[in-house]
């Protein structure tokens, strides 16, 4: 079942880490430039997130991070402030699991992890039904880790949602490479190595009429410009496969919301990741 974050509450939290490499800052957790993160000193992190009045919640993801597939992550939510009244605890889970993926040489294993404008890199992800809290404390444990610390480059946090019917078969993804090839005076194939990322199509033809409204209100909401999470096969047991078809992603054009049928709704999504 086809699950999305369109509101990412994290931006309203105040964020505290356990600890910040320097060079590094927490509020770049909250930037959508790949190359503003955070990052631990050592291999394991905590962040704590502390609301001003409870938000709904149903999902911690990091889409660019640098952790290995054997990495953990540990999310428990609180109903005050102060973290005393546990409501929900995940417990430790694999992070992300999927293999890591190989770029071509002269990029290293380790150099690929953080590698996220050109394929590298990990998405963290953990999903759990939406509860109401005032305080969230996130762990992270990655003693396998290639590069000695953990890194976060962009942390999502807010209300899981999915479709009453998830979507139809055939739900397209496309691995973009913004590259340029060329023929030099020898006729030698030459190229302007650029960066990469992904679109994604999708078409919800079965929407009840509380599912077009969430839509509409995510047309409106996120536009063009704000970034949402989208995953087709959130805890697959194809790690791959939910890996390539979840990520960060904005909408890249506007679509009709039609009424096929007696209060059936459909719409179809046009993403490409930020």
């Amino acid at each position: 079942m086809a699950k999305f974050i369109f509101k990412n509450v994290a931006r309203l939290a105040v964020i505290v880490a356990s600890s910040t490499a320097l060079g590094t800052q927490v509020p770049y957790m909250l930037t959508d430039v790949k190359t503003q993160v955070h990052r631990s000193v050592g291999t394991s992190a905590s962040y704590s997130l502390t609301f001003a009045s409870p938000q709904l919640v149903g999902g911690v993801h990091r889409p660019w991070t640098n952790e290995s597939p054997t990495s953990t992550i540990r999310v428990r939510c609180y109903s005050d402030a102060a973290g005393t009244a546990l409501v929900y605890d995940t417990g430790t889970v694999l992070a992300c699991p999927a293999k890591a993926i190989e770029l071509a040489p002269p990029w290293t294993a380790a150099q690929a992890a953080s590698a996220y404008a050109y394929g590298g890199g990990a998405h963290s992800r953990v999903w759990f039904d939406n509860i109401m809290v005032r305080r969230m404390v996130i762990d992270i444990v990655d003693t396998a880790n290639l590069q000695g610390y953990i890194e976060t480059g962009r942390i999502v946090v807010g209300t899981q949602w999915s479709p009453a019917e998830t979507a139809d078969y055939g739900a397209p993804v496309t691995q973009e490479d913004a590259s340029t090839s060329y023929r030099d005076d020898g006729s030698n194939l030459r190229h302007y190595r650029s960066f990469k990322s992904r679109k994604a199509s999708i078409d919800l033809s079965h929407l009840t009429a509380a599912d077009r409204y969430t839509v509409e209100a995510a047309r409106v909401a996120n536009g063009t410009t704000e970034p949402f999470i989208f995953s087709l096969y959130p805890g697959d047991a194809d790690r791959e496969l939910e890996r390539f078809n979840q990520g960060w992603y904005c909408f890249t054009a506007s679509a009709a919301l039609s009424t096929p049928g007696f209060e059936r709704h459909a719409t179809t999504f046009d993403m490409e990741t930020v």
